[in-house]
């Protein structure tokens, strides 16, 4: 039996996707063990080892009272957020803020790139809409002295 290229592409895409739906439900141990802020801060340093990124990281003590689906939530969503800017070719400078205010978690996502759109069709894109959607978040965004700020509004119930 012949593979035609298309036909190896089409299956290689399918496990993709069937491994991306597995891995929604999958969560890093570390979320458990050392919570998100420690989560994501080595997520980061691993990431811009490898990438032409500066990232600055803050996230409120009440973070660390969020249920851990939310963290996961949260999680995910910076990861698909650095996998979007990753695409990009120039250097960028990211600020990434995670504050509570009035029961919902704002993730406050700003950057210096004016060209750069958080609008896209991107599958990563439309991972962070799909959840946002999903947990009745809401997508701001927001230019402000030449940066440019996307504010993911997520709400949230705190203990």
């Amino acid at each position: 039996m012949k593979i035609t290229s298309k036909k190896l592409a089409a299956n290689i895409q399918k496990a993709i996707n069937e491994l991306n739906a597995v891995s929604l439900h999958l969560m890093p141990s570390d979320i458990e063990i050392f919570g998100l802020t420690q989560s994501v801060e080595d997520y980061l340093q691993n990431f811009t080892s490898i990438k032409s990124i500066t990232v600055q990281f803050r996230a409120e003590d009440i973070v660390k009272k969020l249920a851990v689906t939310d963290k996961l939530f949260v999680f995910r969503m910076l990861q698909n957020m650095l996998i979007i800017l990753f695409k990009e070719k120039t250097q960028m400078a990211l600020e990434i803020n995670l504050q509570v205010k009035e029961g919902k978690l704002h993730i406050n996502l700003k950057h210096n790139n004016p060209a750069f759109s958080f609008k896209n069709t991107s599958k990563e894109f439309l991972d962070i809409t799909y959840r946002l959607e999903y947990y009745g978040g809401m997508i701001e965004e927001i230019a402000d002295d030449g940066k440019s700020s996307f504010i993911l509004l997520l709400p949230v119930a705190l203990p």
